[in-house]
């Protein structure tokens, strides 16, 4: 059975305020750098303790609330512990050394104009030499869908702090994207977006940027790590993060997509050009799942050209890693040769090229950025886009770029026609991270005519882009070209594709030549434990599951191990490329002692990418919940309900107010106890605080046998009022 509250809700009418700063951890660590204290907060007055929280608050003062509103935070932070810990496997945040006890401490209190913060204490080194322990505040006055939000934000911070208490920009980018992921429906972070500067509205800024709440919008780069490369990506990272002491971001985040054969680099181009599909160019099955809700990305006008054109940065230099610019061209004519070069000699950058007819209908190849040349097809696309991104820590990165366009008329008959015959590699089935050279052969098809002068263009998928020229070529006479070697940092199915064209041309439709080829990928990932995680019941009966992921190439049978406390299983589990689905164990019988267990579910074999073949969770065990109570609203109170439970010589009914995760006593003086029912009994009505907002009452029931020893205990049930809001 789940440990669970079941909890009734009335709602009263009342005006919460949405305005405000999202998170003040920023404002208070420079503080705290500046040598300038800030004092811990009083403990209590009142306490709610959970299993692993004690949330502080009062009714009274400058910092009053309602007890519903502290209860709620209570709730919520055992909720998202649960997803963040149990079921991603981040490190939970150690105790600290203030509040009545080891569990995590929540203040409530008016902290405005923030929403909420962190505040780090005592240095916590093992594992993590820069690790620290914390406590968050919670402001007053939140509506209950900001208030889960700011709930996950902050308690991730926490955990941030457990690997490493140097904070920046990437502090924010994973707390706000850990806000959509306990609360998807929300989407705080879209109204983010749309400010300026944002990655979207200011794509030129670079992912390192705290200007102006910059930081927050920048949750989709976590977004982009977590949906290109997988669930586990985030949290690898920041396990490499607290490797050393001090701020090694950029350097962990590399590391860790090495693991995947990717890098930085190859990240960031990526990144730029999923921005460019949002808005009313949004394709959710390819790029961000939630990008039909974003605004729709800034392309200057000045670099909106129809046909060819050229310019430069203008005033939108790029700034540092991740700064791009959308460059449009389109009614081009027959071909688009693409120049761009950068001003700055120090800085390394990618360029992208788009080919774009509609959201769902588009390729994306990556420029040779050596000779920072390509030539594009214009005739297969509405719209062609360069998009160049610096991937280096350099700011104000100037550039210039063309859009020349290359016109084709039909000569006589006897003029050169160059064709593009075979892709000689790559083909087939290849291995990763092999080095292939790229080759390809042409004709001269004329019967008469030699060709001076003529190029080519090779691509493959996102990461690779070499442009070259033919040799001269008589009547009939083949060249093979070979390009600059080329290592797949992909997964799955990769497009290939080569263009050619000379000087004259009497057949452009034998000018491109595409093919496709399959990486032999083996890559299984655990996305999540499912179960157990959170809060479970001892001597109970649980099921394990977790959901698994296959990145790789081929259809397979994964063998999958979960391990808690001292049971151990393992099942398989039969998945198509790209897709997931949820292993199930055999039971588990939890212990019949309380206290926290270890989960781990993984990889029995390991696969080509080991990173992310295991996740480390835990579990709280505590007192089961063996019998089911319900409970309904009547005229008259509460009526709680059970179904009676043989060999039951007595129930007792425990309840207490604005407490909903008090201790039950099992000995005199039996504490929380208000009263005491025959074994014939399975109901029981209570009027305490119905329709109070202030007095919120949640109860129990224990069986017990003829020795007042404990048999079983039911769920909790609780009536609690609200005070609404006005959105």
């Amino acid at each position: 059975m789940r440990f669970q509250i079941i909890i009734l809700v009335l709602l009263t009418c009342a005006s919460v305020a949405e305005t405000g700063l999202r998170c003040g951890t920023q404002d208070v660590y420079e503080a705290m750098l500046r040598g300038e204290t800030r004092e811990r907060p009083p403990d209590g007055p009142i306490f709610i303790y959970t299993p692993n929280f004690i949330v502080h608050y009062d009714t009274v003062g400058i910092h009053a609330c309602t007890p519903a509103y502290a209860e709620s935070i209570a709730v919520y932070a055992e909720y998202v512990r649960a997803l963040e810990v149990g079921g991603l496997g981040f490190a939970a945040p150690p105790p600290d050394a203030g509040g009545p006890d080891s569990r995590y401490d929540i203040y409530v209190q008016d902290i405005s104009p923030w929403h909420g913060y962190t505040y780090w204490g005592i240095y916590y080194p093992n594992p993590y030499p820069g690790g620290r322990a914390s406590y968050f505040l919670v402001t007053v006055d939140m509506n209950w869908e900001m208030l889960l939000d700011i709930v996950a934000h902050e308690f991730n911070h926490g955990c941030q702090a457990r690997y490493s208490g140097q904070y920046n920009w990437f502090y924010e980018n994973t707390a706000t994207w850990m806000e959509d992921f306990c609360n998807e429906d929300y989407n705080w972070y879209i109204l983010d977006l749309n400010t300026i500067p944002s990655p979207l509205t200011t794509p030129n800024m670079d992912i390192t940027t705290t200007t102006n709440n910059y930081e927050y919008a920048a949750a989709i780069w976590a977004m982009f790590l977590d949906e290109y490369y997988g669930f586990s990506c985030m949290r690898l990272i920041w396990e490499e993060i607290g490797q050393v002491g001090g701020d090694n971001t950029l350097s962990a985040i590399n590391y860790v997509l090495q693991n995947y054969d990717s890098d930085l680099k190859t990240a960031l181009g990526n990144y730029a050009v999923w921005r460019y599909f949002t808005g009313a160019r949004a394709d959710t099955s390819a790029f961000f799942k939630e990008s039909d809700l974003m605004p729709t990305s800034y392309v200057n006008p000045a670099h909106q050209h129809t046909g060819p054109g050229s310019g430069d940065q203008g005033t939108n230099y790029l700034q540092g890693p991740g700064g791009c610019s959308f460059i449009e061209f389109s009614t081009t004519p027959d071909y688009l040769l693409l120049n761009s070069l950068s001003r700055n000699p120090d800085a390394e950058w990618l360029i992208s090229s788009i080919g774009y007819n509609s959201p769902t209908d588009h390729d994306q190849f990556m420029m040779d950025t050596l000779n920072c040349w390509a030539v594009t097809p214009s005739t297969l696309y509405e719209t062609t886009v360069m998009v160049p991104t610096v991937t280096s820590a350099l700011s104000n990165v100037a550039y210039d770029y063309s859009g020349d366009g290359i016109s084709y008329t039909p000569g006589p008959s006897q003029d050169p026609e160059i064709e593009v015959v075979s892709i000689l590699s790559p083909q087939g089935i290849i291995n990763p991270c092999s080095s292939i050279t790229p080759e390809a052969v042409f004709i001269n098809n004329a019967s008469v005519s030699a060709i001076d002068t003529a190029w080519a263009s090779f691509y493959c998928g996102t990461g690779y882009c070499d442009s070259r020229m033919i040799d001269p070529l008589g009547p009939g006479q083949v060249d093979t070209v070979s390009f600059s070697a080329w290592s797949a940092m992909e997964h799955n199915s990769i497009d290939v594709l080569c263009v050619c064209g000379g000087t004259y041309d009497d057949d452009l439709q034998n000018n491109f030549l595409g093919t496709s080829v399959t990486v032999a990928l083996s890559d299984f990932e655990i996305l999540e434990i499912l179960s157990p995680r959170g809060v479970i019941a001892k001597n109970d009966t649980v099921v394990p599951s977790a959901r698994i992921c296959n990145n790789g190439s081929s259809a397979n049978t994964v063998t999958v191990t979960f391990a808690v406390d001292s049971y151990i299983d393992t099942q398989n589990l039969y998945l198509e490329p790209g897709s997931s689905g949820n292993l199930i164990f055999d039971d588990w019988l939890t212990p019949g002692i309380t206290g926290v267990c270890s989960t781990s579910c993984f990889l029995t074999v390991s696969d080509e990418i080991p990173c992310n073949d295991i996740i480390n969770g835990e579990v709280l065990v505590l007192y089961p919940a063996l019998i089911t109570l319900t409970g309904e609203l009547t005229e008259s109170g509460l009526l709680l309900s059970w179904s009676p439970r043989p060999g039951t010589s007595a129930y007792w009914i425990y309840g207490a107010e604005n407490h909903p995760w008090f201790v039950p006593g099992v000995n005199y003086p039996w504490q929380f106890r208000l009263d005491v029912l025959p074994p014939s009994q399975s109901c029981w009505e209570s009027q305490n605080g119905i329709g109070d907002p202030v007095l919120n009452w949640i109860y129990l029931v224990m069986a017990v046998d003829d020795t007042e020893n404990e048999l079983a205990r039911s769920n909790r049930v609780g009536e609690w009022d609200f005070e609404g809001y006005d959105r």
